[in-house]
């Protein structure tokens, strides 16, 4: 035990004051009396009388001796060293990915919910003078708190805070924690699923850091991995893959449904960690398909998936100047139509959908009427490439692409900044994509022809997003992550209401913004117009928070500051004050009832 403020123990002397004051209190004056006997009597019990019985006759003073000394220990403030946390700056990530939604147990406490009463927990054994900073986790960081130290503020802000449905980049939210621990002792808590020791070893931390991986104790999850279409001779098949991530056999019922409708249902039985694909042929005509898993289980999310089908019809493709084999075979594969053309002069009169494909430049007319693919022209001046290649992340064009597998020799440079870069080395643009009077472009700044791309499989693929990209409106926008932010293309100027499967509204977009922010939660989506135009989107979950796997909780301790200490201080002054105050009032009664000596 000590005491914070030991000099008021010099409020002593009112002790021995008060005494003093007792020892000069009135006297009483002599008198004779006819006969001492009464008196004698009376002396001798009071000789004999316990100590403690001649102390009752002095119960004011022992009250007022009493009230003095616990007002005195109050104001020193003793304390006792409980357990806390350590560091004066306490730094909490708080993970608010998909994941954190799988259930606990049996009463549907999640993780995230069980993630928030370990922080309450931890808040109760800091002390007053201990700041708090609370980091939220998802695509990127959010600083809820910074250096707090009122707790019911902290729990109240805690309390708000919701899943917001996005992939969790710790990269990015341990570097804001380290740079909110420089100048200070501290310590970080981390409150996730899945972090590893692997993932926090490129950071070199001056405080100790805590990973809390919340783990679930049941083990009952199987999972819609993916789900796609395929269309031979107008007849529309799906085929889904089923992952059991438990220990134990499941048997579960897939429905498919149809713009709503169902269509066919499943019962498909799975072993332990058993991937499975199953397929479905001969469906329905209709926008939108739904795989969903009727089993209940430890993580809902991941039990269901969309698909949109393609347009009945290809739009022609018109290709201005000369283009790579390797591109025209593919767009042949995928069923368009090419007419070719060495000038733009040499194609008139083009349908309202056709798209067209350039090597030779841009045309400004056709830019406000027409889709584009633009392609590096030939004689244009390049640079050698030497960076290692990036992209945008969940950018949808790049989907089953890994670019870092990627060699492109050379590239022009432009200083476009009017589109979006989605795929760069460096500082130089590799490809850009864009909305223009209405009509969707990318552009690829290097040659197909100085990249060794066309050999990787992910090539069809790049080049099947970026063709359904520049079709345009098909009763469906596509995919999105939950809360991303993009350029989307809709006819109507008018606002659209943004509405779930339930007709639930949960939004406007204005086109006259730039950029469509999609919803949180994963689902199907519409936006609505006020001319009854109705345009489907899907929000999907990101790849990182399709497993339900957690990882063992660590401690990260090198390099630690052994001036921080992990104790806090329990003051428990206020009880003294609370103890005087009874006191005083039973002082006042007892004086009230005139029983002094």
């Amino acid at each position: 035990m000590g005491f914070l403020t030991p000099a008021f123990f010099g409020l002593s002397i009112f002790l021995v004051g008060l005494v003093l004051f007792y020892m000069f209190r009135k006297q009483y004056e002599e008198h004779i009396v006819s006969s001492n006997v009464l008196w004698t009597q009376v002396m001798n019990e009071w000789q004999a009388t316990k100590w403690w019985k001649k102390l009752q006759r002095q119960l004011l003073l022992l009250l007022q001796l009493l009230i003095l000394l616990f007002l005195m220990l109050a104001l020193v403030r003793p304390f006792i060293h409980t357990d806390g946390v350590e560091g004066d700056h306490v730094i909490v990530l708080l993970d608010q990915s998909a994941t954190m939604s799988v259930a606990m147990n049996e009463a549907d406490v999640n993780r995230f919910e069980e993630a928030k009463e370990e922080i309450v927990t931890l808040l109760a054994s800091k002390n007053n003078n201990q700041a708090v900073s609370l980091i939220g986790v998802g695509d990127s960081p959010s600083l809820y708190i910074n250096r707090e130290t009122d707790r019911a503020v902290i729990e109240s802000k805690l309390n708000e805070i919701e899943i917001n449905y996005e992939s969790s980049d710790f990269t990015r939210a341990l570097s804001l924690a380290q740079s909110l621990s420089e100048g200070q002792s501290s310590s970080i808590h981390v409150f996730t699923d899945s972090l590893t020791s692997e993932g926090v070893n490129s950071f070199r931390f001056d405080a100790p850091l805590y990973v809390n991986n919340m783990s679930s104790a049941l083990d009952d999850n199987v999972a819609i991995v993916t789900f796609g279409l395929t269309t031979k001779q107008n007849q529309t098949s799906a085929i889904v893959t089923l992952q059991n991530e438990s220990e134990g056999n499941q048997t579960v019922t897939v429905l498919f449904k149809a713009d709503g409708d169902i269509v066919d249902e499943l019962e498909v039985p799975l072993e332990a960690k058993e991937v499975k694909h199953v397929t479905v042929d001969s469906l329905p005509s209709a926008l939108y398909y739904e795989a969903s898993i009727e089993n209940k289980d430890m993580y809902a999310l991941d039990n269901s998936a969309f698909a949109f089908s393609s347009s009945d019809q290809k739009p022609i493709v018109y290709a201005v100047g000369p283009i790579s084999s390797f591109l025209y075979k593919i767009l042949l594969h995928l069923g368009y139509d090419v007419m070719q053309a060495d000038t733009f002069e040499a194609i008139n009169d083009l349908p309202k959908d056709a798209i067209v494909i350039s090597s030779i430049g841009r045309d400004e007319e056709l830019s406000g009427t027409h889709s584009l693919l633009l392609l590096a022209p030939e004689q244009t001046e390049k640079v050698s490439i030497e960076a290692e290649i990036t992209a945008k992340t969940n950018e949808e064009l790049l989907d089953y692409v890994t670019v870092q597998d990627i060699y492109i020799s050379q590239a022009i440079e432009t200083d476009s900044v009017s589109a979006e870069t989605i795929m760069s080395s460096g500082n130089i643009p590799l490809i850009n994509k864009g909305i223009k009077d209405g009509q969707a472009y990318v552009e690829l700044f290097f040659s197909i022809q100085d990249s060794d791309w066309p050999m990787h499989s992910s090539f069809p693929i790049f080049i099947y997003h970026v063709m359904e990209y520049l079709q345009g409106e098909t009763g469906h926008i596509g995919y999105f992550q939950p809360n991303e932010a993009r350029v989307i293309q809709v006819s109507s100027t008018e606002p659209y209401e943004i509405v779930d499967d339930r007709g639930i509204k949960k939004g406007i977009h204005k086109n006259t913004s730039d950029l469509f922010q999609a919803p949180e939660k994963p689902g199907l989506y519409a936006l609505i117009s006020d001319l009854d135009e109705t345009l489907y989107f899907a929000v999907t979950l990101a790849e990182s928070e399709r497993s339900v796997l957690s990882a063992d909780s660590f401690e990260v301790g090198a390099n630690v500051d052994t001036s921080i200490s992990d104790s806090s201080r329990f003051e428990w002054w206020p009880w003294l004050i609370l103890v005087a105050f009874i006191l005083l009032l039973v002082e006042w009664e007892v004086y009230r009832r005139g029983i002094r000596t």
